[in-house]
């Protein structure tokens, strides 16, 4: 056998190889993770606001015809529901009743007629306010507030159909 180096099989790694394999490593890591971590702070602020967008949505809709379509207010609430915020008499027997039960949410509950309960908005940051609060009974219009996570707020004004 021959005494020279490169003749010998090799037996592990030198440190320069080692030292070379780990700064190529961080610069390959260093930029994913923080891709990953921006993503992932993009993602929760999306859907914040895509919730947000909902419950607006979903509350406009139904608030609005309800209000408008209206026969009067109604004295008494479904059965069931808890911190009521606005009780509507739709006529033929059948009272709409908008309540926060959880402080935090929306829930329109229709009793009488096609019964049903529906969560309008959830993750409020505030219970839904209605103004004027408690409305009087020569009542025109309307207006719900409700109050979502990051400093989102939505104001929904409604007036009821005279004729």
């Amino acid at each position: 056998m021959s005494g020279d180096p490169r003749c010998r099989g090799e037996q592990g790694v030198t440190l320069m190889e080692l030292l070379l394999a780990i700064l190529i490593l961080g610069l390959i890591a260093v930029p994913l993770t923080t891709s990953i971590i921006v993503g992932l702070k993009t993602t929760d602020k999306t859907n914040t606001q895509l919730t947000n967008g909902n419950s607006a949505d979903f509350a406009s809709i139904y608030f609005a015809r309800d209000v408008r379509n209206s026969m009067g207010l109604n004295a008494s609430p479904c059965a069931g529901t808890t911190n009521q915020i606005l009780n509507i008499d739709i006529g033929s027997g059948t009272t709409i009743t908008y309540s926060s039960p959880t402080g935090t949410t929306l829930v329109r509950t229709v009793c009488g007629g096609a019964g049903g309960t529906k969560t309008l908005a959830s993750g409020l940051t505030s219970a839904p306010t209605l103004a004027p609060s408690p409305p009087p009974a020569n009542w025109t219009s309307l207006a719900l507030t409700l109050s979502g996570q990051s400093n989102y707020g939505v104001e929904l004004r409604v007036s009821r159909r005279t004729s």
